[in-house]
């Protein structure tokens, strides 16, 4: 089942919320992470430049109740 849900995060470095979209992870959404946003995040200060999204999609297609936390 596809998700599209508006919710609100808090950026740990200023403890600011910030409005987002949470939704279910597609292919398009990987092959865009492979093509265009790994090289990027990885140059960059964002929070996220270490989250392996290839990693988070197996995680979701084996079904498993685990977080997507990453700590």
């Amino acid at each position: 089942m596809a998700v599209r849900a508006e919710v609100q995060l808090i950026r740990v470095r200023d403890n600011t919320p910030v409005p987002a979209w949470l939704a279910t992870l597609t292919p398009d959404h990987l092959n865009d992470f492979r093509t265009l946003w790994r090289e990027r995040l990885r140059s960059s200060d964002d929070e996220d430049q270490y989250w392996d999204w290839e990693q988070k999609q197996r995680i979701y297609l084996s079904g498993s109740s685990l977080s997507f936390y990453e700590g």
